[in-house]
């Protein structure tokens, strides 16, 4: 898993519950040729700052899990059509 922020975005105020999170999801070793899914996490404005690439499906199915354990919001890309490239996007309790 890796992440990058977004040049011109601002840093969401929950940024490091976010990356503290992520810290605390083991990884499972993926093969080199293992679907590479994104992730966006919104910031309080509803943009997108923030971009994670993730591994396979278990991993990223283990990291929306443990943001919306948190209270996180998720909006899957399958069941509400297309997320702006992303395969989800992610905001915080009462954002969307």
């Amino acid at each position: 898993m890796n992440t990058t922020l977004i040049e011109g975005k601002a840093l969401a105020e929950f940024d490091a519950i976010v990356l503290n999170t992520f810290g605390l999801i083991p990884q499972t070793p993926q093969a080199a040729s293992a679907e590479r899914l994104l992730l966006g996490i919104r910031n309080e404005h509803g943009d997108v700052y923030r971009v994670v690439r993730i591994s396979g499906l278990n991993n990223f199915l283990d990291v929306i899990g443990k943001l919306r354990d948190l209270g996180f919001i998720a909006e899957l890309a399958e069941a509400y059509g297309d997320k702006e490239g992303f395969d989800a996007i992610v905001s915080a309790p009462g954002k969307s």
